[in-house]
């Protein structure tokens, strides 16, 4: 029965995007090759491909989007399995920090910063008792000047779409300028640091086989993983918010 469910939603799913991209030829192209081609095993590649295929999941997930969740349930549950396969595979995990870099709206970063200073223990300077939940698969790297490039190829797009000037990605002297220009359209820029115990109960694994950007290193984490904020700090020298997390066991 679940089989037949799966398919089920992969079929619904396949027609929904036919009507959604009717007529825009490369998706349509990249959507008969998944409708050809997808199984289980191969979910964790499809996820790491430049394709809508990835950056719909995301949007919806990060949209808690309710009506495609329900047609993108087979490939969840997919990517889900084939991450805990993956962890079973690679038991003997030494990696216990991992980064990602991310610019985030000053909204939202005040929003974590109030709900942290709320939880904070003043007398230890560390925040025991506030959480936060994975909305989406998390993609991490465990090199750490990857992740900063992350976020500083996010800023360079940021610039571009707000000026209309081509801006070299070149970050490797004054990074101030462009770091000042993102905090101007109300935007900052986030390190997220992660550390694991390895023997954690939420999948996670290095998926940098089946990448299209083995470079990266990236290791993924499932959605629905819990992390507890421990510091959230500025660095000078970085000109971004560091902001140290820890991913718990199961509750």
């Amino acid at each position: 029965m679940e089989n037949v469910d799966s398919e089920l939603s992969k079929h619904d799913w396949i027609q929904r995007c036919k009507k959604f991209y009717n007529g825009i030829e490369a998706k349509m192209k990249t959507l008969l090759e998944f409708e050809e081609t997808y199984e289980l095993k191969e979910s964790l590649r499809w996820y790491t491909r430049s394709s809508f295929i990835f950056s719909l999941f995301n949007k919806i997930c990060r949209q808690q989007n309710i009506e495609w969740l329900i047609l993108y349930r087979f490939f969840l549950v997919d990517l889900y399995r084939q991450l805990e396969q993956e962890q079973s595979n690679n038991q003997y995990i030494s990696t216990t920090t991992y980064y990602r870099g991310k610019c985030m709206s000053d909204d939202e970063l005040k929003s974590l910063q109030e709900s942290y200073n709320l939880n904070r223990n003043s007398l230890t300077n560390t925040c025991d008792n506030f959480y936060i939940i994975a909305n989406t698969f998390f993609s991490t790297t465990s090199n750490r000047q990857t992740a900063l490039a992350g976020f500083s190829g996010q800023i360079t797009k940021m610039i571009r779409k707000n000026l209309y000037i081509a801006i070299e990605d070149d970050f490797s002297s004054d990074n101030s300028y462009y770091f000042e220009m993102q905090s101007e359209y109300g935007y900052q820029s986030v390190l997220f640091e992660i550390q694991v115990d390895p023997d954690s109960t939420y999948p996670y694994a290095n998926i940098s086989h089946m990448s299209e950007l083995p470079w990266e290193d990236e290791t993924l984490f499932a959605i629905g993983s819990i992390f507890q904020i421990i510091n959230i700090e500025y660095s000078e020298q970085g000109y971004a918010f560091i902001i140290k997390i820890r991913l718990i066991n199961k509750i």
